[in-house]
């Protein structure tokens, strides 16, 4: 608390905001180089303000709540509080940010509160590893970055393409007399593929079971694990990250090997197994919850990296832009209705306390992962009787 010192005594007319804006930078720097992975806020509060706009908020805030559990609609209340920023959680101290709860509970009487709270908050200084309490958090400040560079990259791209038009417009010229032109029957052809909408739906299946579950690993992993939210965090970004680096070495296989059908097979066996093994009520240790995200991570890069190449082997490359676009149509059906479907039953599922018993929603997990291991054996079928050629290799040697 140096710092405020020495500027006070350098200014004794130093303005009461400026110096505690002072005091909570160098606490907070303080804290954030002698006391590393702790999570830190301090803020600088309007008292007067806060006394004024808030009495009144806070009392209707209140009347709400009480009428939403006397309505028994109080697992509506209970899970805002769950999936509030909560403080001192290993202590078993019942503290929570109160902007977050006010905001998790979606209320009109909670965004007023919420409103009013803010504007009191003068200044506020968070360390990186805190979230939702109060302020703009890191992840969103580095997710708007990586959008503006993937524009970014996308305005560089039209350009490239655009060169590259004018240096081959003698060939496509020429390419153009062979061309077929687009027409309705192709969209219809596509769509009297067998193996088309087997491969589509072994889509929707299988992202319907991965992606939403995502959604709600880290708080499955706090409640049945009782992992600390920050350690659960880092669980559950084992899968993304293990993509990056299994997802080429997966599509290497395909290219060398082949057998795309069967990889696609083992994903979705790997995954369905890795539900039911989170849905068993008898399995509570941490190691077990780790090894089983690093199984997801496998499964998720085994997949996609054999059924997006199997999808110009099945539909004929005129045809390749609609099927692609059908797909992610009949793919995004199911990643907005199984969320819904989920949230719905782990509503029902929560306890008084905010404990959530998450057994039935990953069985509902495994059920779509069922669905996706019947469709790729499915295309394995047929696979064989129309010759798609799944399981052969893409990059064909001299011998072969």
């Amino acid at each position: 608390y140096t710092d405020w010192l020495n500027a006070l005594g350098s200014d004794t007319s130093i303005s009461t905001p400026e110096l505690g804006k002072i005091l909570i930078d160098s606490y907070t720097k303080a804290c954030a180089s002698t006391c590393r992975g702790q999570s830190t806020t301090l803020s600088l509060t309007d008292l007067a303000e806060l006394s004024y706009t808030v009495p009144d908020r806070i009392t209707s805030f209140a009347q709400n709540i009480n009428n939403l559990v006397e309505n028994k609609d109080y697992a509506k209340v209970s899970a805002a509080r769950s999936g509030s920023r909560e403080f001192a959680a290993s202590s078993r101290i019942d503290q929570v940010d109160l902007v977050h709860f006010c905001k998790k509970l979606n209320t009109n009487t909670g965004f007023e509160l919420a409103n009013a709270l803010q504007g009191a908050v003068k200044y506020n200084v968070t360390s990186r590893d805190m979230t939702n309490a109060y302020g703009l958090s890191a992840p969103i400040l580095a997710g708007a970055a990586l959008l503006l560079m993937g524009f970014v990259m996308f305005i560089v791209y039209i350009f490239m393409d655009k060169h590259y038009d004018r240096i081959s417009v003698d060939k496509k010229a020429a390419d153009d007399a062979d061309r077929d032109e687009f027409s309705f029957r192709d969209f219809v052809k596509v769509l009297r593929n067998p193996g088309f909408w087997l491969i589509a739906i072994l889509c929707v299946m299988f992202y319907s079971s991965l992606r939403p579950f995502l959604k709600f690993a880290t708080d499955l992993l706090i409640n049945k694990y009782g992992i600390a939210p920050v350690t659960a965090g880092w669980i559950t970004s084992i899968l993304p990250y293990g993509t990056i680096v299994l997802t080429p070495l997966f599509g290497m296989v395909y290219d060398r090997v082949g057998r795309g059908s069967t990889l696609m097979l083992i994903g979705c066996v790997i995954v369905t197994v890795c539900h039911i093994f989170l849905a068993l009520p008898i399995i509570n240790t941490t190691w077990v919850a780790s090894i089983t995200m690093i199984l997801y991570g496998v499964s998720f890069s085994l997949v996609p990296s054999a059924m997006w190449p199997s999808v110009p082997k099945i539909v004929p490359l005129k045809q390749l832009g609609t099927a692609y676009s059908i797909i992610y149509f009949v793919q995004n059906i199911g990643l907005m209705l199984v969320p819904m479907l989920v949230g719905n039953i782990i509503g029902q599922h929560t306890a008084a306390d905010g404990h959530v018993d998450y057994t039935i929603p990953m069985l509902v997990f495994s059920a779509f992962g069922g669905g996706a291991i019947l469709f790729a054996l499915l295309l394995m079928i047929v696979d064989r009787k129309k010759g798609y050629g799944l399981h052969e290799a893409n990059i064909k040697t001299d011998n072969k």
